[in-house]
C-alpha cells in the first residue's frame, strides 16, 4: 500500500493500526478483502480528493514506516500511523521540545513564554499547537530568535486553526518550519481533534513545558499525557493567587519539574556544551584572555583594564555557558 492508501485504511476506514503495519506489503485492495471490507466509490473519491489538494498544497505523507516519521512519537503507546506534513519535514527527526499554556494568556505568561522559547530554540525545534495565547508566543518568540518551530494542528495542514492566528501560520512556512496534522487536507477542526492533537504534542517531544494554565486547561493534558509517555513534564511556578497559575503550580505538585528559567531545562539536558557559539561568543575579550593564559579576574582586569565587576559577572555568564571553569583561584577555558 501506498502513503495514502495506508492513511484510507487508519483514517476512513478505521483499521487497527497494528493490521495496517503487519499488512502494508499487501496491495489496498488485497488488505480491505482480507479484512471483509467491500470497497465503495465514496473511498476511492476521497483518495482522488486527497492526492488533488497533496500536488495543489506542496503537502507531505509521512508514514510510521518512514525515516521522517518523529522517533518518540513512533515509539509511544498510540501514534497515528500517518501524519499531513507542510513545509521543512526534516524538522521532524530533530530535537523536539514541546510549549504550551492557556489560551487566557497574562502579559507575564507571554513575556516567561518568549523568554524560554527563545533560549530553548537554540537548543530544540519548538513544538506548540498554534492556539491563542502561550502557543503562539511560543511559535513567535522561536522565529524572532531565529530558531525553527513546529505547529501540530487539530484540522488539515492547510487550514489555519484559528483563523485569526493565520499571519503565524504563514510565518512558520516561510521561515523553513513545519505545520503537521493526522487529519485530512481542508477538514476543519472538531472537538475531540484537539484532545488528540494534544497526545501529538505531548508524544512527539523529550519534553514537555506547561508557561501558564488554569486548572481546566487543555494545557494539563497535555502535561499528564506526556508524563504517562514517560516524557519529561516542566512547569513554571506563579503567584498562587493567579487564576492562570493554578495549573502550573498544580504540576509542579504532582511531580513536574520547576523551571524557573530557561537554563534549569539547558542544564537537565546537559545542554550547555552542545550550544553552538557565534563569531560574537568565541571572540569576547574576557574569553579570549582566558585563551591567552589569563587565570585570575585580577589579571583579566588589568589585561583588559575592566573593572572587577564587570569581569566577574562576565565569567559568570561564560561559566553558565559552559565555556569556562571558575575553581575560585584558577578559571580555566573549558574549549
Amino acid at each position: 500500500m501506498n502513503a495514502l492508501e495506508i492513511y484510507t485504511a487508519w483514517y476512513l476506514l478505521k483499521m487497527p493500526t497494528r493490521k495496517i503495519m503487519d499488512n502494508a506489503d499487501k496491495t489496498f485492495e488485497e488488505f480491505s478483502e482480507d479484512m471483509g471490507i467491500l470497497l465503495k466509490e465514496p473511498v476511492y473519491t476521497f483518495m482522488r480528493t486527497q492526492e488533488k489538494l497533496l500536488k495543489e498544497t506542496s503537502s507531505t505523507i509521512i508514514t510510521i514506516f518512514d525515516r521522517n516519521y518523529p522517533e518518540f512519537l513512533k515509539n509511544s503507546s498510540n501514534p497515528p500511523i500517518v501524519l499531513f506534513c507542510l513545509g521543512n519535514c526534516h524538522l521532524l527527526t530533530s530535537k523536539l521540545f514541546t510549549i504550551v499554556g492557556t489560551r487566557e494568556a497574562t502579559s507575564y505568561g507571554k513575556s516567561i513564554t518568549k523568554r524560554f522559547a527563545m533560549e530553548l530554540s537554540e537548543y530544540f525545534t519548538i513544538v506548540s499547537g498554534m492556539a491563542f495565547g502561550i502557543d503562539r508566543e511560543a511559535h513567535e518568540a522561536t522565529l524572532e530568535a531565529g530558531g525553527k518551530t513546529i505547529a501540530v494542528l487539530a484540522s488539515g495542514v492547510d487550514m489555519p486553526t484559528p483563523k485569526s492566528n493565520e499571519s503565524t501560520y504563514r510565518k512558520i512556512l516561510k521561515k523553513d518550519g513545519a505545520i503537521i496534522s493526522p487529519y485530512p487536507l481542508s477538514s476543519r477542526p472538531k472537538k475531540h481533534q484537539f484532545v488528540e492533537r494534544n497526545y501529538i504534542l505531548a508524544a512527539i517531544s523529550v519534553g514537555t513545558l506547561v508557561t501558564e494554565a488554569p486548572e481546566k486547561s487543555g494545557a494539563l493534558i497535555t502535561a499528564r499525557i506526556a508524563a504517562d509517555e514517560g516524557r519529561d513534564v516542566f512547569s513554571v511556578p506563579g503567584d498562587i493567587t493567579r487564576y492562570t497559575s493554578k495549573g502550573t503550580n498544580k504540576l509542579i505538585k504532582d511531580g513536574a519539574i520547576p523551571a524557573t528559567s530557561p537554563n534549569d531545562i539547558i542544564e537537565y539536558y546537559s545542554l550547555n556544551a552542545m550550544k553552538p557559539l557565534s563569531d560574537e561568543k568565541v571572540n569576547d575579550p574576557v574569553l579570549q584572555a582566558v585563551l591567552n593564559g589569563c587565570e585570575t579576574v585580577e589579571e583579566i582586569a588589568q589585561a583588559l583594564n575592566l573593572p572587577i565587576s564587570k569581569v566577574l559577572s562576565k565569567i559568570t555568564e561564560l561559566e553558565l555557558m559552559g565555556l569556562v571553569e571558575n575553581s575560585g583561584d584558577q578559571i580555566k577555558p573549558l574549549l
